[in-house]
C-alpha cells in the first residue's frame, strides 16, 4: 500500500477534511502549502500528492511538474472544486483529477486505483506485449484501405471500449475520447 500522502492546498479547511479522511483510511498524511511542497517531496517522500488546482501564487498543474521533476514516482492527483478543462492543463504528468468536495469512499477508490495500477500494469506486461504483437500482425494483414474509408462496423470493432485500470465499460465512447477515466480517474496514455 502506498501510505504517504502529501496534501498541497492553501485552504486550511479543505486540507483538514482531506487529512481527516486519509488518516481514517490509514494513510500517513502531511499538509503543506504551495511554498513548501517541493521541499517536503524530498524530506517526506510521499507516494501520493493531492494538489489543489488554484492556489494563491501558482496553479496545481504547474506545481505537479515541479514535484515530478523532484520525484517522478509520486502519483499526483489534481483536486478542484471547479470543473477543470483538461486540454488547458500545462502538465501532462497528472495521474488523476478529482472534484472536491469528495467523500471518503470516492477518494479511497481513486487512491486504490492509483496504487494498484502500477502493480496490475506490471503483471499484465507480458499479456499486453502479446496483444500488441497480435494487433501488429492484424494490421499487416489488413487491406491498404485507410481507416476512415473502412466500414463503420470494422472501426467500431477496432476501438477499445473499457478502462484498463478499473475495467469500466464505456457506453458509446472509446478510451480515445478521454484523457482520464471518468469512473476511476486513471490517466490514459496517448
Amino acid at each position: 500500500m502506498n501510505n504517504r500522502v502529501l496534501i498541497v492546498n492553501d485552504s486550511k479547511f479543505e486540507s483538514m477534511i482531506l487529512s481527516d479522511i486519509l488518516s481514517a483510511l490509514g494513510y500517513n498524511v502531511r499538509v503543506t502549502d504551495e511554498y513548501e511542497a517541493v521541499r517536503l517531496v524530498s524530506s517526506f517522500s510521499p507516494d501520493i500528492a493531492l494538489v489543489n488546482y488554484v492556489m494563491r501564487d501558482t496553479f496545481g498543474d504547474q506545481l505537479i511538474e515541479k514535484i515530478k521533476l523532484k520525484n517522478q514516482s509520486v502519483k499526483c492527483i489534481l483536486t478542484s472544486a471547479n470543473q477543470i478543462d483538461r486540454q488547458a492543463l500545462k502538465s501532462s504528468r497528472i495521474d488523476a483529477i478529482v472534484k472536491t468536495p469528495i467523500d471518503k469512499n470516492s477518494l479511497e477508490r481513486v487512491l486504490y486505483h492509483l496504487s494498484e495500477a502500477d502493480a496490475e500494469a506490471a503483471a499484465n506486461v507480458e499479456e499486453l506485449s502479446k496483444l500488441r504483437a497480435s494487433i501488429d500482425r492484424w494490421k499487416t494483414k489488413k487491406s491498404d484501405q485507410p481507416l476512415d474509408e473502412q466500414p463503420a462496423t470494422q472501426r467500431q470493432q477496432d476501438a477499445i471500449r473499457f478502462c484498463p485500470f478499473c475495467g469500466h465499460k464505456f457506453e458509446g465512447d472509446t478510451v480515445k475520447a478521454f484523457a482520464f477515466c471518468p469512473h476511476c480517474g486513471g490517466k490514459f496514455n496517448k
